[in-house]
């Protein structure tokens, strides 16, 4: 078992409690989470341009998690957070690019103000807002 573990299995109950479904790998090295609310404002579709709402991540927690958060780098960092293709409006959002783990596109920070007790609802609440700057 991971050394953070008990951590993550803190984390992935309280995202569940908050309404969030949450799978994961045996040895923590993931976690994928559906049931992420879009901004309310503009038009959300996939790639095939169906309409939606909510969308899901799947996390690649890095392992000294919670210390540093995953998804940070100007390349594709080991740990990423991923997500499916968003548009909005009929346009790609801001620093989301294609990568090889099709059909997720890696979700980019160059930078995330982040403190270890944030855990994954922490980052989600940062990812939420952060979809939201990524339409402008």
């Amino acid at each position: 078992m991971a050394k953070n573990a008990y951590q993550l299995m803190d984390d992935m109950k309280r995202l569940e409690a908050n309404g969030f479904e949450v799978e994961y790998d045996s040895a923590y090295k993931w976690v994928h989470v559906s049931g992420l609310e879009l901004p309310k404002s503009g038009i959300w579709t996939t790639e095939n341009n169906e309409r939606i709402t909510h969308t899901s991540l799947l996390i690649d927690i890095p392992p000294d998690w919670p210390m540093h958060p995953p998804g940070i780098g100007s390349s594709h960092p080991g740990s990423t957070i991923h997500t499916p293709l968003l548009l909005y409006n009929g346009n790609e959002i801001n620093d989301l690019h294609s990568c090889n783990h099709n059909p997720w596109y890696w979700f980019c920070f160059q930078n995330i103000h982040w403190k270890p007790e944030f855990g994954l609802i922490g980052l989600l609440q940062i990812i939420e807002q952060s979809l939201w700057e990524r339409t402008k």
